[in-house]
């Protein structure tokens, strides 16, 4: 009735975004924690902003 077929290139390509899509997660949330519980850098809120824009984008 149907058939699927997936080619490996377009697994690693779903697996390559998710993963990305994960890392932006992480980072949006794990530099607010750093820059309010301990005390580092305000510079921090740029890569944070720009992960969060990646990850919104990416959904």
């Amino acid at each position: 009735m149907f058939e699927l077929s997936f080619s490996i290139t377009q697994i690693l390509k779903v697996f390559g975004l998710f993963f990305i899509t994960a890392i932006a997660e992480i980072l949006g949330c794990y530099f607010p924690y750093l820059i309010l519980n301990q005390g580092k850098s305000h510079w921090l809120w740029v890569p944070t902003a720009l992960s969060l824009a990646v990850f919104v984008w990416l959904l």
